[in-house]
């Protein structure tokens, strides 16, 4: 099928979650843990220069690193698994599940909560290198309150994600990038979002996690109503 079609297909497809009644508020960006993370600086060799980001030409280089730990089998096959489309949907389920009971109010997914279901899209981009994954996720108004800041004001709702509050995300998702900031921004423009986030569609790769995301489904009778695509995934914990 061609991509052209393909692309058409997936925007008509989030233009039906704002027909269907999604109001974005919100636009949160963020990056995943890397193996290199739990590395510990060394001096290299007779080398001045001390990091494991040093390259033997003495060059600071993050794609070509001759540090032996990042040249060893281990550390390939936990980069490959850390940069699997697989690896990132199941911590994106944690990640929800997290954002879901300390902005919303919702402990669990249930079928006997699906009225009370935020809406809302994970999407899932290897940007201009292709080698690795970050998140976009578009949420709706929350449920956060606070006395210091206005209630869901984007510095406060940027608090609660970076874990600078009490039960913040990143506390208590160890998936999430410790070195990279989450980056918070208030939607203006639903469509423009949409069309932005639906640039990596292709026809090998959807980046809308339709496991993850809440999104609006036709109910019996007419209506919609908020379904989760992910009722039987087992419970995962990150590595």
């Amino acid at each position: 099928m061609n991509n052209i079609i393909i692309k058409e297909s997936a925007y008509q497809l989030l233009q039906d979650q704002l027909r269907r009644g999604f109001e974005p508020k919100w636009f949160i960006s963020f990056h995943y843990t890397e193996p290199s993370d739990s590395l510990t600086p060394q001096q290299e060799g007779n080398s001045n220069r001390i990091g494991f980001r040093d390259t033997d030409r003495g060059v600071l280089d993050p794609d070509v690193n001759f540090n032996l730990w990042n040249r060893s089998g281990a550390y390939t096959a936990k980069e490959q698994v850390r940069n699997s489309r697989d690896w990132v949907e199941k911590n994106a389920g944690d990640i929800r599940n997290k954002i879901l009971k300390r902005c919303f109010n919702i402990k669990r997914l249930s079928k006997k909560r699906e009225h009370t279901y935020p809406p809302m899209l994970f999407f899932h981009e290897r940007g201009k290198s292709k080698r690795k994954y970050h998140t976009h996720l578009v949420l709706p108004q929350t449920k956060l309150r606070s006395d210091y800041f206005g209630s869901n004001s984007a510095d406060y709702l940027k608090k609660v994600m970076e874990g600078n509050t009490l039960n913040g995300i990143k506390d208590s998702c160890k998936s999430i990038s410790r070195d990279k900031s989450i980056d918070v921004q208030e939607v203006y423009d639903s469509s423009t979002l949409f069309s932005y986030l639906n640039k990596e569609t292709t026809e090998e790769e959807l980046p809308l996690d339709t496991t993850n995301s809440l999104m609006y489904t036709p109910k019996e009778g007419g209506g919609y109503k908020i379904t989760s695509g992910s009722k039987t995934r087992k419970k995962y914990h990150h590595t």
